[in-house]
């Protein structure tokens, strides 16, 4: 794309149409008629959607090399699915409508942050876009809940309708963007690509990771702040935003620390330090547990800069789009396992008589755990990748 600022603006766009359902997914199904059980499904079949779909729309978009046709039809289709959803429909198809267009949404986001890193020709990717683009989404992602409980205000179908506009622009931006020049030859599948780049599973298993503790922290937090430590909705709120908004701040700052020192080095200490921040939520309590999760919102930050810029430059120009599919699919993935082994860790020790004082800090505990044995199995692909940082980088990177 030939313009960087729009390149840019596409994927924050999409991510922000994505956040803003938030807040209003409880409220908008029981409008709907909808149980509690189809309003934790909703998330996790919207995240199964995009596990399956969004890297084999990629992969289309780079066999065909169509990427800005698909896009379009892509935000069309997401924009008319996050409406379908609040349609006076059965439940069991709002769920399926929402599986669709979570394949949809990650599908359409995988190939705008392809076509936003990627140089003309088979050039390598641009890592200034690059880090634009990455903070950016984590920018929608710290403004899209706070903008979509202002858009509840107007009533509980009122966010997804907001996605919809917004999808919507970004299919008539890309219609009026000019075609960029088609790559000659044929991508290879997404099955070769770690066979051809063992070391793409580094940013593969840290986007895994990273989204399962997000995803055993998320709903087991809510509920041990409440239950243990006896924080109102507010207040448990604002601790959120404690993980959340320093994940935001700090994304570009630990970009340019990346590129200044060490790309692998930068991801190493964060996914380290992420781990262990898991395991200190599990122990503290007062200040240091606000510290505990300042420090889980940077470090989360450390690790998916380097990552992201992994996942652009160790494919090819013309597989790139395929790249991003999986590694937004490996994140998902995590989302979708994070709740799930958290939900049946905390059932298991609630039924052998343990309360949320100490069900949940196990839960942390085990997230951590699972976060630094990732680490510890890719030390030598992450001493790898430091070893090859300016073969894999391209010129780009200072000396």
């Amino acid at each position: 794309m030939k313009h960087p600022q729009r390149a840019v603006i596409l994927p924050f766009m999409t991510m922000l149409g994505s956040m803003v359902v938030v807040p209003a997914i409880r409220p908008a199904l029981a409008a709907s008629g909808a149980g509690e059980g189809a309003m934790h499904a909703f998330m996790s079949v919207n995240m199964l959607g995009a596990a399956v779909g969004a890297p084999l729309l990629s992969w289309l978009a780079d066999r065909r090399r169509a990427h800005r046709e698909i896009a379009i039809a892509l935000a069309v289709l997401d924009a008319l699915l996050i409406a379908a959803t609040t349609f006076p429909i059965p439940v069991w198809a709002i769920l399926l409508t929402r599986t669709l267009q979570g394949a949809a949404n990650v599908g359409l986001l995988s190939i705008l942050m392809a076509m936003a890193t990627r140089g003309e020709g088979a050039a390598p990717p641009s890592h200034a876009r690059l880090g634009a683009t990455g903070a950016v989404m984590t920018a929608a992602i710290a403004i899209g809940p706070p903008l979509g409980g202002v858009l509840l205000g107007l009533g509980p179908r009122t966010p997804f309708f907001a996605a919809a506009l917004l999808d919507g622009a970004v299919g008539s931006l890309l219609v009026l963007a000019p075609a960029a020049a088609k790559l000659a030859s044929r991508a290879p599948r997404p099955r070769l690509e770690l066979s051809k780049n063992p070391l793409l599973a580094v940013p593969l298993v840290m986007a895994f990771t990273e989204r399962f503790t997000v995803g055993c922290f998320v709903v087991s937090f809510a509920v041990y702040a409440h239950e243990s430590l006896g924080l109102s909705d507010r207040a448990t709120s604002l601790r959120f935003t404690l993980f959340v908004v320093p994940f935001a701040l700090a994304m570009f700052p630990m970009w340019r620390a990346a590129e200044r020192f060490s790309r692998a080095r930068t991801l190493a200490w964060g996914g380290v330090g992420y781990g262990v921040a898991f395991l200190l939520l599990a122990v503290t309590r007062g200040p240091a547990l606000d510290l505990s999760l300042v420090l889980c919102g940077v470090s989360s930050a450390m690790m998916f800069a380097p990552s992201l810029c992994y996942a652009g430059a160790l494919s090819p120009s013309e597989s790139r789009a395929t790249s991003m599919g999986l590694f937004n699919a490996a994140g998902c993935l995590g989302m979708m396992f994070g709740p799930a082994v958290a939900g049946i860790l905390s059932a298991t020790l609630r039924s052998s008589g343990y309360d949320a004082g100490v069900r949940y800090p196990i839960v942390f505990a085990v997230a951590g755990s699972v976060q630094l044995m990732a680490m510890l199995l890719l030390r030598r692909r992450l001493r790898a990748l430091g070893e090859r940082e300016a073969d894999i980088l391209g010129p780009e990177v200072a000396p």
